[in-house]
């Protein structure tokens, strides 16, 4: 009998979906848009065995309290926020990301992102094609010596750390579970309190998972704990930051520089978001990326890949 799997994946690449319709012994659904309601998004997956999904939408217990034979949970991204992960080990629903799988890809885009920050590039070139060329404009300060905190790091840490010690620069690093193994496994001598990391960023790099502990981590107490020089990037989960706390500070002053890769809830609106945010977002110090750190050629192929091959595993399990 065949498995039925669903692929409610808008973001996989047609070359991963031809890959996968050629795997045997599988009745295959396949779903290259969004639902436009809870109603449509359940009809989708109701019997599914295996379900395919982005970090998009929701699957909370209501939705997946209805999917009364799937076995199997397979999320093309590093976070599952978006999964009612106790609901999921209550019914033995297994659950599978890929947490490793483009660690350098957002290594690589932080550094791009930061040099455009702090060399003002982006600005400098809209200066000449507006016809000006007064470079006194843009002086700024080297990287070497600056100190860069990291909140709750994990896979990234590394390749930023690998990076970031070829500027001869200073790392400090705050976790969830610190111990002496994961600081020397980074080559950090310990690891620093909330407050500390705060108070000394002069880069401050969000990295963390969405859970209870650290929605709104980020918000106008903790603001205004930084640097009014610090530059803030947060390449993890929107929830982490209060929008509105940032787009206060940055109005004020009381931080520098802002690169956010996620903001507010996916796929975000500037037009349909309050002015105080709409001003962030149109501000000269402040970048706003649609969730694309992630996206190289090489981090697509190793999650398509590494997709594949957990499906073509838990397939056979099953038979």
């Amino acid at each position: 009998m065949k498995t039925k799997v669903v692929l409610d994946n808008p973001f996989l690449e047609k070359e991963f979906i031809e890959k996968i319709k050629k795997i045997k012994n599988i009745d295959l659904k396949i779903y290259d848009d969004f639902a436009f309601d809870e109603k449509q998004q359940l009809e989708r997956i109701q019997e599914a065995e295996i379900l395919v999904i982005d970090i998009v939408i929701k699957y909370s217990w209501v939705l997946l309290s209805k999917c009364k034979n799937l076995k199997v949970l397979i999320t093309s991204s590093i976070w599952t926020d978006h999964i009612d992960l106790d609901y999921c080990k209550k019914r033995w629903i297994k659950v599978i990301n890929f947490p490793d799988y483009h660690s350098v890809s957002v290594a690589e885009m932080w550094f791009a992102q930061l040099f455009t920050l702090l060399r003002k590039t982006n600005t400098a070139n809209q200066h000449v094609k507006a016809g000006w060329w007064d470079y006194s404009l843009f002086e700024w300060n080297e990287l070497k010596w600056k100190n860069l905190w990291i909140i709750w790091a994990w896979n990234i840490w590394k390749e930023i750390i690998k990076i970031w010690q070829g500027f001869g620069c200073n790392i400090f690093c705050n976790t969830l579970r610190p111990n002496k193994k994961r600081a020397l496994e980074i080559k950090i001598e310990k690891f620093y309190e909330l407050n500390e990391v705060l108070k000394n960023s002069d880069f401050l790099f969000i990295a963390i998972p969405a859970t209870k502990r650290t929605e709104n981590l980020i918000n106008k107490k903790t603001l205004d704990l930084m640097k009014k020089s610090a530059y803030l990037i947060n390449i993890a989960r929107p929830q982490i930051v209060n929008t509105l706390d940032l787009a206060e500070s940055i109005y004020n002053k009381c931080i520098a520089w802002v690169w956010l890769d996620i903001i507010e809830k996916e796929p975000f609106d500037v037009r349909k978001s309050d002015i105080l945010i709409q001003e962030m977002v149109n501000s000269n110090n402040v970048l706003v990326t649609p969730h694309i750190a992630m996206m190289t050629r090489e981090a697509i192929e190793k999650l398509g890949n590494s997709l594949i091959l957990e499906l073509e595993e838990n397939l056979e399990k099953k038979g």
